[in-house]
C-alpha cells in the first residue's frame, strides 16, 4: 500500500483556517459553529 510522504505536513488548523477562507458563503452561523468545533480542546 503506497502512503502519499507529504501526508501529515499540513497542520489541521492550518487545513481548516484554508477551507473556511475558500468558503466565503457559508452562513455566518455555519462559519461560527466550524470554528467552534475546531476550537474545542476537552471534545
Amino acid at each position: 500500500m503506497w502512503i502519499d510522504p507529504a501526508a501529515g505536513e499540513v497542520m489541521l488548523s492550518d487545513y481548516s483556517a484554508q477551507w473556511l477562507a475558500d468558503r466565503p458563503n457559508l452562513r455566518p452561523r455555519s462559519q461560527e459553529l466550524y470554528r467552534s468545533l475546531l476550537s474545542c480542546t476537552s471534545c
